[in-house]
């Protein structure tokens, strides 16, 4: 599929195809990042991490609110969905 700078029409036939079932994107998770709540350090940290173009590691306890700080920052830089999968 990947072709360089060359022109590939299999990309094209690709978005004829409906989406996985694991690839719901509800409504309702497209809100979740909206509506997450940013602090000064977050904000200050992330940014580092996109102007050194490394990796951010985000730890905490189940509900601090990883996963919307990944959502608030796909929808803030327009990325599209968060991707999860279970690993």
């Amino acid at each position: 599929m990947f072709g360089g700078k060359r022109a590939n029409s299999d990309i094209t036939r690709l978005a004829a195809f409906p989406p996985p079932p694991w690839r719901d994107f509800s409504q309702s998770q497209k809100e979740r990042g909206n509506t997450y709540q940013t602090t000064e350090e977050q904000i200050r940290l992330v940014n580092a991490a996109l102007y050194l173009r490394r990796p951010l590691l985000v730890t905490g306890a189940p509900g601090v609110g990883k996963s919307s700080l990944a959502r608030a920052v796909a929808e803030a830089l327009q990325l599209g969905p968060v991707f999860r999968w279970a690993i």
